[in-house]
């Protein structure tokens, strides 16, 4: 009886209030409708297989932007000597030995092992997660989780991942129960939670910001590092040794974030550090 009710409350409901895109806003049987799906802007192959950077044009599918092969020739080089067989085991283009990484790799000191993105931050990708993390439209959540899972499954489904965390906000303990009673808590924690069950991995939620930092978005790279430096502890250490770990976060522009959190967690005795963004910034 209960099913039969439920069937006929959701019946109701698609007939006196359609769905609707949540991009566009046009009535659509999903969440994104076919033609705002269409003109995301993905990252496909070749791509570094230390840090993810596309590597060519070819890299970046489905879109409409105007694309500089200038960036690709000169900052993303494969390292001298490399091999160029861009096909590996599942069959997406990636790097074979990429031991020494392109240039972006080894420009930087990466306490990550692999990075990996779905989409490039613009478009129909950039206005989902806008309308996520900073109108709290919460409803989005499972296309983003969705966008997650289908790079996971194309690059970490064979890896040994323990569990996954996320990157925490900085609240003080007096206003963390206010703060999630008022606006649902983290953004990134309510995704990682979808996505955990999605993929049947556990979030472990054992990162805590001990400081709060001034917005990276307007620091330059030096002061960036500069600005996180110590600001991600592991609650619980015991968790950590020896254990390879996921790491979500919606947007990637310099990596310091995501990188600082390596390090913290490198030190602690974790393993493997991976990390999955819904969008790069290139």
């Amino acid at each position: 009886m209960l099913i039969l009710d439920n069937l006929l409350k959701n019946t109701f409901k698609n007939i006196f209030i359609p769905g609707i895109c949540s991009s566009c806003g046009k009535i659509s049987e999903d969440l994104l409708c076919k033609k705002c799906r269409s003109s995301i802007t993905e990252i496909s192959g070749p791509v570094c297989n230390s840090c993810g950077i596309p590597l060519s044009p070819n890299s970046i599918m489905n879109s409409s932007d105007v694309i500089n092969i200038d960036l690709f020739e000169s900052k993303h080089d494969v390292a001298a000597g490399e091999k160029s067989n861009f096909i590996n085991s599942s069959g997406i283009k990636t790097l074979e030995n990429n031991k020494l990484g392109c240039t972006v790799c080894r420009n930087s000191k990466f306490s990550f092992y692999r990075l990996r993105s779905f989409g490039i931050y613009s478009g129909i990708l950039k206005k989902l997660i806008i309308k996520f993390k900073y109108n709290k439209i919460y409803s989005i959540a499972p296309v983003l989780s969705g966008f997650l899972k289908e790079t996971f499954d194309i690059f970490y489904k064979d890896e040994k991942i323990d569990f996954i965390e996320t990157v925490p906000d900085f609240y003080p303990e007096a206003m963390e129960l206010r703060k999630s009673l008022s606006t649902g808590a983290n953004h990134m924690k309510l995704l990682t939670e979808i996505f955990s069950r999605e993929v049947k991995l556990p979030y472990f939620n054992n990162i805590i910001k001990i400081r709060k930092t001034i917005k990276q978005q307007n620091l330059g790279m030096h002061e960036r590092e500069v600005n996180l430096r110590g600001v991600f502890k592991s609650k619980n250490v015991l968790n950590v040794i020896g254990r390879n770990i996921l790491i979500l976060d919606d947007v990637l522009t310099t990596g310091s974030t995501l990188n600082e959190i390596a390090i913290m967690l490198k030190r602690c005795g974790a393993a493997k550090i991976y990390l999955l963004t819904l969008a790069r910034a290139i």
